[in-house]
């Protein structure tokens, strides 16, 4: 699988000679030392370049076989600002809720990012269709993020006390964020203060 798949370069390390295939490396690959078969892969490494479609299509592989790590790396290379945290805010989503199953949670995430369409694919796995009515409700008049705003929509889903459940959490999660916020203003005013009082 390995030599049928290799794109540019492939090295096959032995710890043990397998006979079967001694005829078909001897014929097919050179043969160095560990050393140098180590210094030629550095610079191998190295000068591999990748074209940002072939990274994003990695990226979505990566998360795919749940290596998430391998995921966050190749989405470091991601140039554009905007995409690169996009792709590394979905790697987390995945990681921290997907993985495990928590697809409403996800696609509350994926709101709270601006990410509407991945919230209503993991809301429609979760079942929760009366989100997804919300999730489009909102998108008409912002952004798509998820804030505060969303208390406007409370009427909307009279009748349903789970997306009224989540109005209620969404938006004491902004006043908590909010006091927070607050609180480093204080703190730095305070820091200034105290600085100018010196000087």
């Amino acid at each position: 699988v390995g030599v049928s798949r290799a794109k540019q370069n492939i090295f096959v390390v032995e710890k043990v000679k397998v006979q079967q295939f001694e005829d078909f490396f001897a014929n097919n690959f050179e043969q160095r030392d560990t050393k140098s078969a180590v210094k030629i892969l550095n610079e191998i490494v190295g000068k591999i370049q990748f074209t940002q479609a072939e990274i994003l299509d990695r990226v979505k592989e990566f998360i795919k076989l749940e290596q998430f790590d391998n995921a966050r790396f190749m989405a470091n290379k991601i140039t554009d600002d905007i995409r690169r945290k996009n792709e590394l805010n979905k790697i987390d989503v995945y990681k921290n809720y997907i993985h495990f199953g928590k697809y409403r949670e996800a696609g509350i995430k994926f709101w709270e990012y601006g990410m509407t369409d991945e919230a209503k694919e993991q809301f429609t796995i979760s079942k929760d269709d009366n989100l997804i009515e919300l999730v489009d409700a909102c998108s008409k008049n912002n952004n798509g993020g998820l804030n505060i705003d969303i208390v406007s929509y409370f009427d909307y889903v009279k009748d349903n006390k789970l997306a009224q459940r989540f109005i209620v959490e969404t938006v004491q999660k902004d006043i908590a964020n909010l006091k927070y916020s607050f609180k480093q203003i204080k703190e730095n005013f305070k820091r200034v203060g105290k600085q100018n009082g010196k000087q």
